[in-house]
């Protein structure tokens, strides 16, 4: 989310707008304390570990409310074109993923190194491949990955 952020605030600056995304920084700002502060005490019922999730998954939402917003502002003042299949495909993935990670890890007795590899490896697993599945990676994926392996390749 960051770098479509910077890129669309960098756009407003430089067409001297940025007063036009100011009131939406102040509504993120307060979105995010208001889900830190409910989901932080949702989760407290059930657990600490899971509070501590909940903590994490308010910024998450937060950015993600931020860019797609800022996304449709971009287009609505500065006519530019943005695809929201960019931001929503992964952000699905990496649900689907956190889910099952910890449905996963809360089976578990405890996360040495072994199952915090293997929990690792499955995160990997489920989140490309929830992102093949819904059609998140394009052929033009596979060839920038193919071109940087054969970059990385050549540097040994």
């Amino acid at each position: 989310f960051s770098v479509q952020i910077d890129l669309f605030i960098a756009l407003f600056s430089v067409r001297e707008r940025p007063s036009d995304y100011f009131y939406l920084i102040i509504f993120i700002a307060l979105l995010d304390a208001i889900l830190n502060y409910g989901l932080i005490k949702f989760f407290l019922k059930y657990s600490p570990e899971l509070a501590m999730v909940g903590a994490a998954l308010a910024p998450l939402i937060s950015w993600a409310t931020y860019s797609v917003i800022l996304g449709f502002m971009a287009a609505k003042n500065l006519n530019i074109k943005t695809k929201i299949n960019v931001i929503i495909k992964p952000f699905i993935s990496a649900l689907i993923m956190a889910l099952i990670l910890l449905v996963t890890k809360s089976t578990l007795q405890n996360v040495n190194f072994l199952n915090g590899f293997l929990l690792l490896s499955l995160g990997i697993l489920v989140y490309f491949s929830t992102l093949l599945l819904i059609g998140g990676i394009k052929k033009e994926d596979y060839l920038l990955a193919g071109m940087i392996y054969s970059r990385i390749k050549n540097m040994f």
